[in-house]
């Protein structure tokens, strides 16, 4: 007899559990993105950033960067005040956009990221047309995001998404009140 009934065949239901003396490490991903549009021929720097509100510590692993055809560089901050109020800008990854979009390696793998922190991304967008380009999810539109790979001890961000309304209604100085930002 196997399992709770007569039968010839194994029985391969079940419930498998297991205990651990250490905090097991949790992989996750933050997606910082942005709205907005870009007028024509024109360049627009899209960004977006986020207070990290949660009691957690987060090590950044790598990254990685998608718009479409139109964006120029795409990159990924943690930004951290200092005791005199001078916001210290720590690049995480930088990576043009038209290159092969894979996960690379974060600039400082020594980085923790924690609560109070800001993360922030910055995307550039020429715009060559004759029309106004807008975010959106077609190849006649643009995008900005940056992904940011991570681990934590125990559980991951429970808002793994960073949003902002892009231009011209959000830049970091007015929207987000960070200053010395790096150009």
């Amino acid at each position: 007899m196997n399992g709770f009934g007569a039968s010839d065949k194994e029985d391969y239901a079940g419930v498998r559990i297991t205990f651990a003396n250490e905090v097991l490490k949790v992989a996750a991903t933050l997606l910082l993105v942005t709205g907005g549009a870009v007028t024509k021929n024109s360049q627009e720097d899209f960004e977006v950033a986020c207070v990290i509100d949660e009691a957690i510590e987060i090590h950044p692993i790598s990254f990685r960067v998608h718009t479409h055809r139109h964006g120029t560089n795409v990159s990924g901050w943690l930004v951290r005040e200092d005791e005199t109020g001078k916001d210290q800008w720590t690049l995480l990854g930088e990576r043009s956009p038209q290159k092969p979009q894979i996960f690379e390696k974060v600039d400082d793998n020594k980085v923790v990221i924690r609560q109070g922190d800001v993360i922030a991304s910055r995307c550039t967008i020429k715009n060559n047309e004759n029309h106004a380009l807008a975010i959106g999810p077609s190849s006649e539109d643009e995008m900005c995001n940056f992904y940011l790979m991570y681990y934590s001890n125990g559980r991951a961000l429970s808002d793994n998404v960073c949003y902002s309304p892009g231009p011209p209604l959000y830049k970091w100085g007015r929207e987000a009140g960070l200053n010395h930002i790096p150009h």
